[in-house]
């Protein structure tokens, strides 16, 4: 209450405590608000990318062409069927079924192609390898390499040449 005249006494407020409190709660509040939804957005723009990409099928490629060659090559490798992979590879590459099973294959791994160059004849096919691994929600890693696959033409279809990943040291055994 003020005395007359308008003075105002000591401690008391000049604007009444009501609007006061409402608006400065009003003026913090509306950053909150704003950091909400901002994060709230974020996150659910980054659960529909995530499943976007596990939905979308994996690239076909044709089996005679060298990309195919290359991919059901990599197929069999990193589901363990070694001896099925070799068959992709060049038999005078020297590269042998226990070269390939003794081969560190990662136990998950993304293959994305990157490029494809090819004549008559030869061809090369690099692809990016993207290995993953985690033991929680805060412990994973991606590491990724490029590797160019060199390929000959084989009647009507392609066989790697050379030690392809991972078979960088072949021994020069037979199956």
């Amino acid at each position: 209450m003020r005395p007359q005249g308008g003075a105002v006494t000591r401690g008391q407020s000049v604007l009444p405590l009501a609007a006061s409190d409402s608006h400065t709660d009003a003026v913090s509040a509306s950053p909150n608000r704003i950091l909400i939804g901002s994060v709230a957005a974020v996150t659910v723009l980054a659960v529909v990318a995530v499943v976007v990409a596990a939905l979308r099928p994996a690239a076909e490629y044709d089996p005679a062409s060298p990309e195919g060659t290359v991919q059901a090559y990599l197929q069999r490798l990193l589901k363990g069927a070694e001896e099925e992979a070799l068959a992709y590879v060049d038999p005078d590459s020297g590269c042998s079924f226990e070269d390939a099973r003794s081969a560190w294959v990662p136990s998950a791994a993304r293959v994305l192609l990157v490029s494809t160059d090819s004549d008559e004849d030869r061809a090369e096919v690099e692809v990016r390898i993207i290995e993953s691994s985690s033991s929680g929600p805060f412990d994973s890693y991606e590491f990724s390499r490029e590797e160019v696959f060199r390929l000959r033409r084989d009647g009507d279809g392609w066989l790697i040449t050379g030690e392809p990943w991972p078979l960088f040291f072949c021994r020069g055994s037979s199956p």
